[in-house]
């Protein structure tokens, strides 16, 4: 049995004067955007590992390293706050700079002593604010939802809000839809969507029971051509079980030696009913994607609707590592100043206060 280049063999083309026909213009549509998903899949299947490798091996830790640095800071802001020679303003500037900054640290890290100085600081309670302010958002989204969550979600893992969210509206969508009574139209609607999902399966099985005939294991002496056909036989099967139709004409292709006038003589019913069952497949393999891509979002850290494809994934990291490694060194470089001169916090500080109000004359 000859492979064929079936990436170049599976297009259907009509005479050159006449042009495909819609039916194989959608055909051959469908057949490169499959393929060019299939592609992106095994591109991210193929970049996760080593992204994965640098986050967790290099980017993480020198995060690690940023954040002990602001902590060490503040830390260090705390103490100079209580030796003499600064002013009472100066001491409030303090303050207000270790409460803006000490909940985002704390956001990223449980960290006990840090909060015991945002709580002195801010003569409030961390842990208090954060359970106020969560049980704030879970009433909010059980206004704007509509939902009741309960008192069991828990308020420390945020997927869990939309994910109970979720559940209890589309459960109630089912209610709703199980009420109703179906119209008349809606009825045959239904029937007729039944009728072709029984011709698109008919269809597959007929395509499926040709490549068994010819593949069959058992009908094969030779030992070499015997094993060949066995594991080209798995192919069809786990083709067959995914409704993979592309995957079955191409093994077609394959086996058969087929042309392109071949699939050009299909029938316009069959070539249909391909068609539908090759759109069903796209939107399967489009999902797919959204739920590898999600799930890469969420566990790297990345906005859900951050662009990203796994051709700059890596680029981007690479950058965000140069950046942290740059502000580490930034960071380093200004504590060291600022502990060497005695006067150099008066003078941050000044530019604290000032920050604020020039914001506000220029507008940005």
């Amino acid at each position: 049995m000859k492979k064929l280049d079936t990436r170049k063999t599976l297009v259907l083309t009509a005479q050159p004067a006449a042009g495909p026909s819609r039916a194989q213009a959608q055909f051959n549509a469908s057949i490169r955007r499959i393929r060019d998903l299939r592609a992106r899949r095994v591109a991210w299947e193929e970049v996760q590992p080593r992204y994965q490798e640098k986050y967790f091996g290099e980017f993480l830790p020198l995060l690690d390293q940023l954040r002990g640095l602001k902590c060490q800071f503040l830390h260090w802001l705390d103490a100079a706050s209580c030796a003499k020679g600064l002013t009472r303003s100066e001491r409030r500037s303090v303050s207000a700079c270790i409460v803006e900054l000490a909940p985002g640290l704390l956001a990223e890290q449980d960290d006990e002593a840090l909060k015991a100085l945002y709580n002195r600081h801010s003569a409030s309670d961390y842990d208090r604010e954060e359970a106020e302010g969560k049980q704030a958002a879970k009433e909010a989204l059980e206004e704007m939802l509509g939902v009741e969550l309960g008192d069991e979600v828990d308020l420390d893992d945020p997927q869990e809000f939309p994910r109970r969210a979720a559940e209890q509206l589309e459960e109630r969508e089912r209610a709703r839809r199980a009420r109703r009574r179906p119209s008349p139209k809606q009825s045959a609607r239904e029937e007729q969507q039944k009728a072709e999902q029984r011709q698109l399966t008919q269809s597959l099985r007929e395509l499926y029971l040709k490549l068994v005939s010819a593949l069959h294991p058992d009908r094969e002496p030779d030992p070499e051509q015997r094993s060949l056909k066995t594991a080209l036989m798995q192919r069809v099967n786990d083709a067959y079980e995914k409704r993979n139709l592309l995957e079955l004409l191409e093994l077609q292709l394959e086996l058969e030696g087929l042309h392109q006038g071949t699939l050009q003589n299909l029938g316009g019913e069959r070539l249909e009913r391909y068609n539908r069952i090759l759109k069903e497949q796209q939107r399967q393999l489009e999902e797919e994607l959204r739920r590898v891509e999600m799930e890469f979002c969420q566990r790297f850290g990345q906005a859900p609707s951050a662009r990203i494809t796994p051709e700059t994934v890596l680029r981007l990291l690479n950058q965000e590592i140069v950046e942290v490694r740059h502000t580490i060194a930034d960071a380093e470089r200004d504590q060291r100043d600022l502990r060497r001169d005695p006067g150099a916090l008066k003078a941050w500080l000044r530019d604290l206060r000032r920050a604020p109000a020039e914001e506000a004359r220029t507008g940005r």
